[in-house]
């Protein structure tokens, strides 16, 4: 298209940036402003603002009126004018690291990340920079279709760390962020095998890929979740940082995964931030006795175990519209897979978290967190499926669960595994 300029993003239209201004928004990416608010150090989003390659704008707001941060009809008017005048290059995976940003060389190795896309083009390069303040900022790079890296992230929503690996497994472990992916995908791939078993979680963490996502914990639905479904990955253990926001990006993430979900939650024992990129603190080990065999651990692990922190996190429920037009809420088939009512003794039973049996009040308050609604126990109870007459909790019991589904033998069913 001759005779436009070709730029790199919106903000560079001065009719845009004014706009930005008035807001108080910052680029996000080549089509993305964002508000943004810091909050527990992390910077939460307020309001976006989404172009199109024409000009037209889309204003979504998490916490305030859209009025707020709406374009005036002049302004959306001079944009979409604007946007007549300048092309924009396009996203361009590469098969292999070209002229690299010199952010990126100078970067010491263990603060550079390489995001892939599920073929193994890279998608993205990562810089962590540790700022004097405490604050830790992950700067983004994309190659673009002219030839040049620019600071910013795809339009099409952020690339996962680790993902080309994801395609041979049927496992992730997903990581708030690439550092503490990168750390335990090392550990069960290339450390010594003295530093595997002196890892308290070594044996829980070697069954699948360890992927992180980007941007941080208020940034996870800028993620495309449904891929690793695409894939062909059943299962994810999500192990997000230890407070209260990453706890809130683990259910949402296991309501966008439509598949068998777990999530780590780590104990009050563990710093608070604390990840999987991290050291476990001194005072989880104690010394072991002298006389321990030469060449042996020295200490001894008596921390909380992974199971201690392993709680079920599969999303329940799906909402749909009828032929009526009216949502109605339905429960997710991989739910239903792991979830049965044990009808004598009246309890809700997780067949992978066999110590789980609860009442039905119980059932319900736990799993408010994990669908649609707060009556979860009706849905269950009308899907004949889920439903069996007894259950046995005996260590001596000999049946096992049989097929009619009339019965369940807890002792035979394995801990939720990884």
């Amino acid at each position: 298209m001759s005779g436009k300029k070709r730029i790199s993003n919106v903000d560079q239209i001065q009719i845009v940036a004014t706009y930005y201004r008035r807001i108080r928004a910052e680029p996000y990416s080549m089509f993305v402003g964002r508000v943004t608010q810091k909050i527990d150090g992390y910077d939460k989003t307020v309001c976006e603002i989404q172009f199109d390659r024409t000009g037209n704008i889309e204003v979504s707001n998490k916490e305030v009126s859209s009025k707020t941060y709406e374009p005036t009809d002049a302004e959306r008017d001079a944009i979409k004018i604007a946007f007549q005048d300048f092309e924009f290059p396009k996203h361009f995976p590469l098969a292999a690291l070209i002229n690299p940003p010199k952010e990126f060389e100078q970067a010491s190795e263990e603060d550079k990340f390489v995001y892939k896309t599920a073929y193994g083009r890279i998608a993205m390069l990562e810089v962590r920079v540790d700022h004097d303040n405490g604050h830790k900022e992950y700067i983004p790079f994309i190659y673009m279709s002219d030839g040049h890296w620019y600071r910013q992230r795809p339009e099409t929503g952020n690339p996962i760390y680790n993902l080309e690996k994801a395609r041979d497994n049927l496992v992730v472990y997903i990581h708030e962020g690439a550092k503490a992916a990168r750390k335990a995908q090392e550990l069960i791939e290339g450390s010594s095998r003295k530093v595997q078993t002196d890892h308290p979680w070594y044996q829980f963490l070697r069954g699948g890929v360890h992927i992180g996502w980007s941007g941080g914990a208020y940034d996870e639905h800028n993620t495309d979740w449904a891929q690793l479904k695409r894939m062909g990955v059943e299962k994810a253990i999500i192990i997000a940082d230890n407070d209260l926001v990453g706890m809130r990006a683990a259910l949402q993430i296991s309501k966008r995964l439509q598949m068998d979900t777990r999530i780590v939650q780590f104990t009050d024992e563990f710093p608070a931030c604390f990840d999987l990129g991290d050291e476990f603190p001194d005072d989880m080990f104690k010394p072991m006795p002298e006389n321990s065999k030469p060449g042996g651990p020295t200490r001894k692990y008596i921390g909380p175990s992974y199971f201690d922190c392993l709680h079920p996190g599969t999303w329940a429920t799906d909402r749909i519209k009828g032929k009526d037009d009216k949502t109605r809420t339905i429960l997710r088939r991989h739910f239903m897979d792991y979830i049965r009512y044990v009808e004598e003794a009246e309890v809700f039973v997780h067949t992978d978290f066999p110590q789980l049996r609860e009442s039905e009040k119980a059932f319900n308050a736990r799993m408010t967190a994990h669908s649609h609604t707060d009556k979860l126990s009706k849905l269950v109870l009308r899907e004949r499926t889920t439903r069996i007459e007894n259950a046995c909790l005996s260590p001596r019991c000999q049946r096992t669960t049989d097929h009619s589904r009339r019965h369940l033998c807890i002792q035979h069913l394995s801990p939720a595994g990884h």
